[in-house]
């Protein structure tokens, strides 16, 4: 009776707490979602730049055989097969740099969608396992008991 509408507002204040946690929660949702599929967009575009980096690297070693060719026929000078081979080195760079964007956003992709990396150096999965879990897994059931002993 006397507590002045403390009660009432203090309703109010957790209301508009979780009020605002419901917001947090789904901008947190939301932008995971944004980096799933910017993730998985890149991916795919990555691929597909590939593909057509693959093919010009395959042209460009053509052009080196054929450029050898017409050397050795006395057809064209050496300096032309020199800019034919350091042409051929540009795109075998980039043909590389574009394989590892594939794996790049192909990594991007698993850290998205929630994977992580961990280097277990050679242990077993009960190894990992705190001891304090491992204790209170074994407080809680019995159904532990042959696994982690």
């Amino acid at each position: 009776m006397f507590n002045y509408g403390r009660l009432r507002n203090n309703v109010r204040l957790q209301d508009a707490t979780f009020q605002q946690l419901v917001s947090d929660y789904q901008q947190v949702v939301l932008q995971a979602q944004v980096d799933v599929e910017n993730a998985i967009v890149a991916y795919l575009k990555s691929q597909e730049q590939q593909v057509f980096y693959e093919t010009a690297a395959q042209a460009s070693r053509e052009s080196v055989d054929l450029s050898f060719t017409q050397y050795i026929g006395g057809e064209i000078e050496f300096n032309t097969v020199i800019t034919t081979l350091v042409s051929n080195l540009n795109q075998q760079d980039i043909l590389v740099v574009a394989q590892g964007a594939v794996a790049t956003s192909l990594v991007q992709v698993y850290l998205s969608l929630g994977g992580g990396w961990q280097i277990n150096d050679g242990l077993m999965p009960l190894e990992l396992l705190p001891e304090e879990t491992i204790e209170d897994m074994l407080r809680r059931t019995h159904y532990w008991d042959k696994l982690l002993d």
